[in-house]
């Protein structure tokens, strides 16, 4: 495939974030050619106060394509249990999730939710599933793509996997910060990297919440218009871990391959969430649910009168 040639990043600074002021941050967009997002939203279903966006795989990559070729600016975030329990107990996860231009339904636990109130996701939209579909086209397109996180070389044996099989892949850098407390963050210098790879595409493994607080910390000086929080998306990839048989992900049984594989480490976040969810998404879900049919009972009776 002939690419084309690539027009150079034109010189600029970056503003520091926070400090930055609203007019410094337009100002930098607009030098780098990177735009408020102005592509229409896909249609969102409300799932315990949390919008998830009603598309497929298929649908979310060509959602993305459109925002590169347009440079718009899009936060992804791929949602599973964890996210909504995150987000009831964190304003900022919650705020993040309210404004991320992409809401990806990442966990089957989110399609049972949606169904019990009526307005029922189409699918899941895995990050597993959406990152592999979206790197063939970007090797397809010329788009460049930069990996941010994981741990033990993982970007790097990433990058080389998935250059093995799309070799017009474009790797635009790979870096692997230290292990730290967002606040630690060297973030100059990941922006730095950043700013002199022109990538198109940036994938963050921070893991959640770290990286969509990142993403979002930084989203008005960052010179990508797609950044997407992937979590162990990269290590799958690498093929560092494993995951769970396409008829265990059918039924929505991934996560007890994940548990059976890692106890130690998901043991107890999984027993958090799921009480969280028996005791309190579940029962919101039902109420959402007698809501919208109370009121739908209403308007039926106001027609007829």
């Amino acid at each position: 495939m002939v690419q084309q040639e690539r027009e150079p990043l034109r010189e600029f600074a970056y503003p520091d974030a926070p400090g930055a002021s609203a007019e410094v941050h337009r100002h930098y967009r607009e030098r780098n050619g990177l735009a408020e997002s102005a592509i229409p939203r896909c249609s969102r279903v409300d799932v315990c106060g949390i919008p998830v966006d009603a598309v497929e795989v298929d649908g979310a990559v060509h959602y993305l394509t459109e925002a590169i070729k347009r440079k718009a600016r899009m936060q992804v975030c791929t949602v599973n249990l964890d996210f909504l329990v995150s987000a009831r107990q964190d304003e900022e996860v919650r705020r993040i999730l309210l404004q991320a231009e992409l809401n990806l339904a990442d966990g089957a636990p989110l399609l049972w939710l949606s169904r019990l109130t009526g307005q029922a996701l189409p699918a899941r939209a895995a990050g597993a599933d959406l990152i592999p579909r979206l790197m063939s086209m970007a090797a397809q397109s010329g788009w460049r793509v930069f990996l941010l996180g994981g741990e033990g070389g993982v970007g790097a044996a990433a990058a080389a996997e998935l250059v093995r099989r799309h070799p017009t892949l474009q790797i635009a850098g790979v870096h692997e910060p230290p292990r730290s407390r967002l606040a630690d963050m060297d973030d100059a210098e990941i922006l730095g990297k950043l700013a002199g790879a022109n990538a198109d595409i940036l994938l963050v493994a921070l893991g959640h919440p770290k990286q969509e607080k990142w993403i979002h910390r930084n989203r008005d000086v960052l010179p990508v218009p797609v950044s997407i929080g992937v979590g162990c998306t990269l290590d799958l990839i690498a093929g560092r871990r494993s995951r769970a048989p396409t008829r265990m992900q059918s039924h929505g049984l991934e996560w007890l391959y994940r548990l059976t594989h890692e106890p130690r480490r998901l043991g107890g976040r999984y027993a958090r969430d799921g009480l969280v969810f028996l005791l309190c998404l579940l029962p919101r879900s039902m109420q959402q649910r007698l809501r919208q049919e109370r009121h739908s009972w209403r308007r039926l009776q106001e027609a007829r009168d």
